[in-house]
Formats: C-alpha cells, structure tokens, sequence
C-alpha cells in the first residue's frame, strides 16, 4: 500500500487532465498568445510525465534508469494523451486534434528528457565524487 501511494499524483493529473476534457468549453487565459492551447497541453503532460516517473521510482529518481524504463513511461503517456483526445472528440463543442496530441506528447517527452539528463549529470557526479573519497 506504502507503495502505491506513489502513483497517486500521476493519478490525480490523469484524472484533472480527463476532467478538464470533459468540459464543452475551456476558457484559458493569455488570450494574446497564440497557439496558447497547445502551451496548456504542453505543460500538463509535462507535469504528467514528471509524475509518471516519480510514480515509477519514487525512492531515487538521480539513478540512472534504463532506457527502455523511460519508453515504458512515454508510451503509457502517449497513450493516454491519445485517449484523451479520443474522449473529448465525444464531448459537445470539443475535438480531438492531433496537435494536440503532439503538444502532448511533445510536454510528456520533454519531462522524460530532462529527468533523465539530470539522473545521468547525478550518477556522474556521484561517480566523480566517489573516486576521490
């Protein structure tokens, strides 16, 4: 159970994501910005990603993981973005897109990247500080 508490903020963000798709109409705001939609759906699935691999590894995300760890977790986000716009292209004055399933997709990757560069920048550290201890 300790466990399992883990994946509770990965849910929680697959559950807002899924509720704010429910809506007929998203008012965002920066109306000045173009493409601002995307920017949200961007930003959320990186935020997703980064609660995927907390879910995932939670006792020590510095390691370095392997890599077919972090394709598991991009396909399991892929996927859900993709059912995601599935579902809100049956909701009322929603579509699916694929752009934004790419904006998705794109946030999603980015999170994995970035954790696992800064995982890669700690081993090596570690590594480096170990030879001289």
């Amino acid at each position: 159970m300790k466990k399992g508490i883990y994946a509770l903020p990965a849910l929680l963000t697959a559950g807002a994501i899924f509720y704010v798709s429910s809506l007929e109409k998203v008012d965002l705001p920066l109306e000045v910005i173009s493409f601002n939609d995307l920017l949200f759906h961007g930003a959320a699935y990186f935020f997703f990603g980064l609660t995927l691999m907390f879910a995932a590894y939670p006792w020590n995300v510095s390691l370095d993981y392997p890599l077919c760890a972090y394709g598991i977790l991009g396909l399991i986000g892929v996927l859900y973005g993709l059912s995601d716009e599935i579902h809100q292209s049956f909701v009322p004055n929603r579509t699916g897109a694929i752009s934004d399933l790419l904006a998705d997709s794109s946030g999603l990757i980015i999170a994995l990247l970035i954790t696992r560069l800064w995982a890669k920048k700690r081993t090596a550290h570690n590594d480096y500080r170990g030879k001289w201890q």
